[in-house]
């Protein structure tokens, strides 16, 4: 987990560097729970190509999450967000 991803969104930020619109002396990535985590695994692994970046909401312990998911917990949430998106039970 985060290793292919991880290597993907360099290679985007290294394709940059053709790009003569591109600065990419201030390239940042962000994202939210698992584009969270992505985001800071991006900054920690590649330092060289991404210089700031937002984790927002991120998962930072997998094992708690793994908890979640089995404690049914997962389940719950996911029939409240069907009920206010789509009104649906």
């Amino acid at each position: 987990m985060g290793i292919v991803e991880i290597d993907d969104f360099a290679a985007g930020a290294m394709a940059l560097r053709k790009m003569a619109w591109a600065d990419t002396s201030r390239v940042g990535i962000y994202g939210t729970s698992y584009g969270g985590y992505s985001s800071a695994m991006s900054v920690l692994r590649y330092p060289e190509l991404f210089h700031a970046g937002s984790a927002s909401s991120m998962v930072s312990d997998w094992r708690f999450m793994t908890r979640l998911i089995l404690s049914g917990i997962w389940i719950y949430w996911k029939r409240t967000w069907r009920v206010m998106i789509a009104g649906v039970a």
